[in-house]
C-alpha cells in the first residue's frame, strides 16, 4: 500500500502553535518499546509575500520595526542549527514592493534566497508586475526549483526548464513531495504581455496531477501562492477546493492573502501561512517513524518577527550597497508641489491625488506623441499632501504599486458603462475620470451617468462619439474582477488598446522633473 495512503489510518494531529508541544503519536506502552532512533523530525521553514522587504517595516496595524528578511534570516539560522533535517521554501511575491528591490529587478532577493540555500519557491502574481524578463532572470538564477504545478507553459516566451510541476526531497529515507500553485487570478490583474504567454490553470486538478507523478511520498506538501479569506474560496484563492479535492495533502503552506495562520485545520490537512513582509516566519514539523515507515505527527506554527530578533549580519552585508543606493535615490528631490493635494474620494469631483496622477500620465503620453482625452484613475491614499519639495520617496507614497499605462479608444456610451460599473461596485473601485466632466444622478438602487462634457469647451458628448482614455494596467484587466465590463471593452479590437512600457510611478517622477514646479493649473481636471 502506498505510504501516502497507509499513513492516514494512523496519523494523529493537534492544534498547537508552540515549539515543543505535540500530541503524543504513540501510547505509553508503545513509547517504551520504540527505539530512540525510530523517529525523524523534518522541519520545513517557510516565508511568503516578502515583497522585497529586507529591513523591518510598519505592518498594516501600524506597528513599526517588525519583519524583514534580515530578521527572518536570524531565526532561520537558529532553526537550522536546532534541526539538521530541514527544508526551506518560499510561497511567492518575493521581490516586488520596495524601491531597493525594484532598482535591481529582483536580483537581490533571489541572491539572498540562494545564500540561505532555499530548496524551492513558487511564482506569485507580483513576480510578473515588471514583465516577463525579470521572471525569466529569477527562474534562471535561482539555485532551486521553481514550482509551478498549475502553470501552463505551452505558449511561454521564456525558457521554462527551471519550472517543475513537483519536487521530491528525501531526508533520512523519508520522501517528501512538494507541489507549487500560483493564484489563478493572474488574468484579472495582469496584461497578457506581462505574463509572457504563461497562464494559470485550475489548481485543484493541477495538484492532483502533480501528486500522481510523485514517487510514493511519505508526506505531501502544497505550497500555494493563494490562500483563504474569511475561511472560504474566491476566484483568486482556491485553497479549500484544492485541499478538498486532494486529501493526500498533509500541509498546505499558503501565501497571497497576507494573513497569519499558525494552524488552521481542514480535515486531516493543516493550512498554515506566515503573513507578509517577513513579519511572521513559519515552520512545519513532520515526524516520521522508521519502524512504521510513515508520517506519524505534524505540527505548524508561526513566529512574530519583532525587535527581539537581530538582523542577520550576512543579509545586511550582501544588501548594503543596494540599500545605500536605494536610500540615496529615494532622497533625491524631483520638484516642488505648489498646491495642497487632498485625497478624500468624491464621486464626479476628482481630488488632488487623482488630478496629479492623471496629469502625469497625460504628460508622459504626450511626450510619446499620443494625446488622450481623459484619464481614468483613483487615489491610493486619503491623506492630504501639503505644498513642499517632493522627493522620489514621496512618489512611492502617492503610488505604492507598479502599474503600466493602457490606452483605449472607446465610444462615449461605453465610457458611461465603465463609469457606472465602477461607481456601483463599492469603495474598491473608487475612480474618477479626469479631462472629461461627469455628472452623476441617482437611479433606483444605483448611480447613473447623466452627462459627459468636454472639460475645456463644456460641450456635451454624443453617445456615439469616440474618445481616447488612459487607464492603469490593473484597472484595464478588471481590477480584480470588479470591472469586468471595462476589461471586455478594452479587449474588443475596435478599442485599439495599447499597453505602453511606462509605469504610472515613472510618469509622476517624469512630470515633476520636467515641470520643476507643479501648480493647481498643472493638474488635470
Amino acid at each position: 500500500m502506498p505510504a501516502a495512503t497507509s499513513r492516514r489510518r494512523f496519523l494523529q494531529t493537534g492544534a498547537s502553535a508552540f515549539f515543543g508541544s505535540s500530541l503524543a503519536p504513540f501510547t505509553a506502552q508503545s513509547r517504551e518499546t520504540t527505539p530512540d532512533d525510530d523517529l525523524t523530525t523534518v522541519s520545513i521553514i517557510h516565508t511568503t509575500d516578502l515583497h522585497g522587504h529586507i529591513r523591518p517595516a510598519v505592518n498594516y496595524e501600524g506597528i513599526g520595526n517588525v519583519g524583514g528578511f534580515a530578521r527572518c534570516a536570524t531565526l532561520i539560522r537558529e532553526w537550522k542549527r536546532q534541526n539538521p533535517n530541514h527544508i526551506l521554501v518560499d510561497a511567492g511575491d518575493l521581490y516586488q514592493g520596495t524601491h531597493v528591490s525594484r532598482r535591481n529587478r529582483g536580483k537581490l532577493m533571489i541572491k539572498l534566497l540562494n545564500a540561505f540555500n532555499y530548496d524551492s519557491w513558487v511564482l506569485g502574481n507580483h513576480e510578473f508586475d515588471w514583465g516577463i524578463e525579470p521572471v525569466a532572470d529569477a527562474i534562471s538564477s535561482a539555485g532551486m526549483p521553481t514550482l509551478g504545478s498549475n502553470l501552463n507553459l505551452d505558449a511561454a516566451t521564456i525558457p521554462t526548464e527551471g519550472i517543475r510541476r513537483s519536487h521530491m526531497e528525501t531526508i533520512d529515507g523519508f520522501r517528501i513531495g512538494f507541489l507549487g500553485l500560483t493564484t489563478p487570478g493572474l488574468p484579472y490583474w495582469l496584461n497578457p504581455k506581462l505574463l509572457g504567454g504563461i497562464t494559470a490553470t485550475d489548481p485543484a486538478s493541477a495538484a492532483k496531477a502533480a501528486i500522481a507523478e510523485m514517487d510514493d511520498p511519505h508526506a505531501v506538501i502544497s505550497i500555494g501562492h493563494m490562500g483563504t479569506k474569511r475561511g472560504g474560496d474566491d476566484y483568486a484563492n482556491r485553497a479549500h477546493d484544492t485541499i478538498d479535492t486532494n486529501r493526500e495533502i498533509d500541509i498546505y503552506i499558503a501565501g497571497h492573502t497576507h494573513r497569519d495562520y499558525s494552524s488552521y485545520y481542514l480535515d486531516d490537512t493543516i493550512y498554515t501561512q506566515s503573513a507578509y513582509w517577513g513579519i511572521n516566519l513559519g515552520r512545519v514539523d513532520l515526524t516520521f517513524s522508521k519502524s512504521r515507515n510513515m508520517l506519524v505527527d505534524k505540527r505548524t506554527f508561526t513566529v512574530f518577527m519583532d525587535r527581539s530578533f537581530e538582523m542577520d549580519p550576512l543579509v545586511l552585508q550582501m544588501a548594503k550597497d543596494e540599500i545605500g543606493a536605494s536610500d540615496e535615490e529615494l532622497a533625491r528631490e524631483i520638484g516642488k508641489l505648489e498646491v495642497a493635494l487632498d485625497g478624500e474620494y468624491e464621486r464626479g469631483k476628482p481630488n488632488g491625488h487623482e488630478r496629479l496622477i492623471a496629469a502625469a500620465i497625460s504628460h508622459s503620453l504626450e511626450k510619446r506623441k499620443l494625446e488622450v482625452d481623459a484619464v481614468f484613475h483613483g487615489p491610493f491614499s486619503e491623506s492630504t499632501i501639503e505644498p513642499r519639495t517632493l522627493k522620489v520617496s514621496d512618489v512611492w507614497e502617492i503610488i505604492p504599486y507598479e502599474n503600466m499605462v493602457v490606452t483605449a479608444s472607446l465610444r462615449v456610451r461605453d465610457v458611461v458603462t465603465v463609469l457606472e460599473e465602477a461607481v456601483n461596485s463599492g469603495r474598491y473601485t473608487h475612480r474618477n475620470l479626469m479631462g472629461v466632466e461627469v455628472e452623476f444622478t441617482k437611479s433606483g438602487n444605483g448611480i447613473k451617468v447623466a452627462n459627459l462634457r468636454d472639460s475645456k469647451t463644456r460641450r456635451s458628448f454624443r453617445a456615439d462619439e469616440t474618445i481616447t482614455v488612459a487607464f492603469n494596467s490593473y484597472d484595464a484587466q478588471s481590477g480584480g474582477q470588479r470591472m469586468m465590463k471595462l476589461r471586455g471593452l478594452i479587449e474588443e479590437p475596435s478599442s485599439r488598446s495599447q499597453l505602453h512600457p511606462i509605469e504610472t510611478r515613472e510618469c509622476l517622477i517624469d512630470f515633476f522633473l520636467d515641470r520643476q514646479s507643479v501648480t493647481a493649473d498643472d493638474l488635470l481636471v
